[in-house]
């Protein structure tokens, strides 16, 4: 007894909905990290500021510009070959002001190793940016695992408004 038309055609159909599921899920778990990172990257800068009051210089926030550390940063989402996702940010001194004392690159590493300034003048934050970042991180991909996490069910929930055939996403 061979295979039905009916059999052929109900898995190539559950075939397709199961891509659809996973390739949606993917995408929208890459990007709710890179939104999710983006925004604790935010708090952690936000945070660092409001440790200390410069005393011997002024910050680019009071010259009526955006604080430099807030450029220090862009979202990416990536799907090279339609079969892997990757969602975060990339830290980089890239769109820094040019303005600083020391090279734009250097304020970047004093930030990210949690120095107010150059790590000479001795004033350290009681946050480690780059350390909070990596904890932060570890704490994302802890979550991936759980169908319970809230980004497991933002994935569900806009994976559930794309059309399938045969799946039904509860």
């Amino acid at each position: 007894m061979g295979v039905t038309n009916f059999e052929l055609d109900f898995m190539d159909a559950l075939k397709k909905d199961v891509k659809t599921l996973s390739h949606a899920l993917s995408s929208n778990l890459a990007h709710k990290i890179s939104d999710e990172m983006a925004e604790e990257y935010q708090y952690v800068i936000e945070r660092f500021y409001s440790e200390y009051n410069p005393e011997h210089y002024v910050r680019h926030s009071e010259r009526g510009m955006k604080p430099g550390l807030n450029k220090t940063f862009k979202k990416y989402y990536k799907n090279p070959h339609n079969t892997i996702y990757y969602g975060g940010i990339e830290i980089t001194s890239d769109n820094m002001y040019d303005d600083y004392r020391d090279p734009k690159e250097k304020v970047l590493s004093s930030f990210l190793n949690g120095y107010h300034g150059r790590p000479s003048a001795g004033i350290e934050s009681s946050l480690l940016p780059y350390r909070h970042m990596l904890k932060f991180r570890e704490q994302l991909i802890g979550e991936l695992g759980r169908s319970d996490s809230a980004l497991f069910s933002y994935a569900k929930n806009k994976a559930k408004a794309l059309p399938y055939q045969l799946i039904k996403i509860i």
